[in-house]
C-alpha cells in the first residue's frame, strides 16, 4: 500500500507539472468537478483527433510516397544491354538421333523392331515446351495399353531423357561477337533451368555476378555508342530478351522470337529505357511501392533473385505440387530440391489440370485453388522496346544468324520518394503539438516520472 500511495503521488505530481495541456486541470482538486470533466473530455477529443490524423497520414505516406518520372540521359549515363536467352525448341522436321536410339531400345524391350512414332511424339512434347498442346499427352499412349507387342510410353525418367536429347551450349551456339569483337559463347551463355526447359542466358544475375568473370560488358551510352550482339545457332531455338533478374517464361510473350529452321537471318533493333531508384525507395514497403527489389526474394524461391518471372515460376510449381502431388522436372532448379518429380500419371494430371503451360489467368485465386500469387514487377526492370524486327532465309548460310542492335537511350525512368521518414516524424510531431501541446520534452517527462521516479520506489 505505501508503494501505491507514493506512485499515486508521483502521477499527481506529473499531471500538475507536465507540459501537456489540460492534465494539470484534471489533477487540480481546487477547481470544480465539472471543470475537471470538461478538460478530460477536451483531452480525449484531442487525443482521438491526433490518432485519426496520424493514421490517415501514415496510410497516405505509404500509398502515395512513390513517383515514377522520366528524365533525359546525359553523357555519363550508361544503359545495360538486355539479358539474352537461347532455349532450344523442338521441331518435327529435326531428327533427334539419341531420342530415336532410345525408342529403338525401348522397342527391343517389348520384343518388336517397329519404330513407334506415337511414343516419339509423346516424348517430344514432354521434352520441348513449344511442342506441347493442352490435352495431347494421353492420346499418344492410351491406344497401346492393352497391346502386348507394342512399344508403350515410358513411365518415368523424363528429366534424364531431356538431358540426353537437348543440345548443350557448345552444340547450340557458335560464333558470338559483341561490337564485332569475338568471344567464347559458352563462357557467357550460362545454363539456367526454367519452366521452358534448359536455356543458355547471357548476363543473367541468376547465373553469374554482375561484372564478374562470366559477365560480358555490354553497356551502351553517348560516349561508348550503340551495341551489337551477333551469334549463330545450329538448331531451332527461341530467343528471349530479358531483364538481368528475369528468367525465360512462357507467361511473358513479348520479345520472344522463334527460329524454327536453319539458314534464317534474324535482325532485331531495340531500345532500352533503364530504371533507377532513389535510396529512400527501399523504406517503402513493397505492397505500396508496387515492386520488389531483386534481393527481396522469398525464402522458398528456386532462384537467387526476385523478379516477376521467377515469382510466377515458383507459384506455378507450388500449384502443380498442390494439385497433382508432384512437379514437372523443368521446375527442379536447385540440386538440393527434394520436390517429387512427376511420372507418367503425374504428367497426365498436370496435362488434364492445364498446369503444364497454363494461361496467365491461372494466377487468379479463382483458378488456382485459392493459392494466392503476390507477384509484383521488379523495381529494377527496364523497358525493352523493339524498334524493328525482321527475318529472312539466307540460302548461302549453313546456320541461322542472329543480330541484335541496341540504340543509345535518350531517356530513363527514375523512381523517387515524394515523402521521407523525416517528413513523417515532423508531421506527427506537428499534429501532437497542435492537439496536445506535446514536444520532445513531453516524452522526457513521461520517462522521468514513470520510469525513473517510480522505479526508485522499489529501491
Amino acid at each position: 500500500m505505501p508503494f501505491l500511495t507514493k506512485a499515486k503521488g508521483i502521477l499527481r505530481e506529473y499531471c500538475e507539472n507536465t507540459s501537456l495541456v489540460g492534465l494539470g486541470y484534471i489533477s487540480n482538486q481546487k477547481i470544480h468537478l465539472t471543470e475537471r470533466i470538461f478538460w478530460l473530455i477536451c483531452i480525449i477529443i484531442s487525443a482521438g483527433g491526433s490518432y485519426y490524423l496520424i493514421r490517415e497520414y501514415q496510410n497516405a505516406f505509404e500509398s502515395e510516397a512513390i513517383s515514377l518520372v522520366i528524365e533525359g540521359t546525359g553523357p555519363q549515363d550508361k544503359t545495360q544491354f538486355p539479358a539474352v536467352a537461347i532455349c532450344e525448341d523442338g521441331n518435327v522436321k529435326v531428327q533427334y538421333e539419341k531420342l530415336s536410339d532410345y525408342i529403338k531400345e525401348l522397342g527391343a524391350q517389348y520384343g518388336t523392331t517397329e519404330y513407334s512414332y506415337d511414343v516419339e511424339d509423346f516424348l517430344l512434347r514432354v521434352i520441348f515446351e513449344n511442342m506441347y498442346s493442352f490435352g495431347s499427352l494421353k492420346h499418344y499412349c492410351e491406344p497401346f495399353y492393352d497391346c502386348d507387342d507394342c512399344v508403350k510410353c515410358p513411365q518415368s525418367g523424363y528429366k534424364k531423357l531431356s538431358e540426353l536429347v537437348r543440345q548443350n551450349c557448345s552444340n547450340l551456339i557458335e560464333n558470338c561477337s559483341w561490337n564485332d569483337k569475338p568471344f567464347n559463347c559458352c563462357d557467357y551463355f550460362l545454363p539456367l533451368q526454367t519452366s521452358v526447359g534448359l536455356c543458355f542466358v547471357l548476363n543473367s544475375e541468376q547465373t553469374t555476378k554482375r561484372n564478374g568473370p562470366n559477365w560480358l560488358e555490354t553497356e551502351t551510352g553517348w560516349d561508348v555508342g550503340f551495341g551489337r550482339l551477333q551469334m549463330e545457332v545450329t538448331h531451332p531455338v527461341q530467343l528471349q530478351l530479358l531483364n538481368a533478374e528475369d528468367v525465360p517464361s512462357f507467361f511473358i510473350q513479348d520479345h520472344i522470337y522463334r527460329i524454327m529452321r536453319l539458314q534464317t537471318d534474324q535482325e532485331i533493333q531495340l531500345s532500352v529505357q533503364s530504371t533507377t531508384n532513389d535510396p529512400d525507395v527501399r523504406e517503402i514497403s513493397p505492397q505500396f511501392r508496387r515492386c520488389r527489389f531483386p534481393d527481396e526474394n522469398f525464402k522458398d524461391s528456386s532462384y537467387k533473385y526476385y523478379s516477376f518471372t521467377t515469382c510466377v515460376s515458383d507459384c506455378l510449381k507450388r500449384l502443380q505440387n498442390q494439385t497433382c502431388g508432384c512437379i514437372s522436372y523443368n521446375y527442379l532448379v536447385k540440386n538440393d530440391d527434394k520436390s517429387p518429380l512427376c511420372d507418367y500419371e503425374g504428367f497426365l494430371c498436370l496435362d488434364q489440370s492445364d498446369l503444364l503451360r497454363p494461361r496467365p489467368t491461372i494466377l487468379q485465386p479463382w483458378r488456382s485453388n485459392g493459392l494466392v500469387c503476390k507477384c509484383l514487377p521488379s523495381c529494377t526492370e527496364h523497358e525493352i522496346s523493339v524498334v524493328q524486327a525482321s527475318s529472312r532465309v539466307n540460302h548461302e548460310a549453313k546456320l541461322s544468324q542472329i543480330r541484335i542492335t541496341q540504340t543509345v537511350a535518350t531517356q530513363q525512368y527514375r523512381r523517387q520518394t515524394v515523402r521521407t521518414r523525416l517528413d513523417v516524424v515532423v508531421t506527427i510531431g506537428g499534429i501532437l503539438g497542435l492537439f496536445m501541446g506535446a514536444s520532445i520534452l513531453s516524452g522526457i517527462e513521461i520517462f522521468y516520472f514513470f520510469c525513473v521516479r517510480i522505479l526508485s520506489l522499489t529501491n
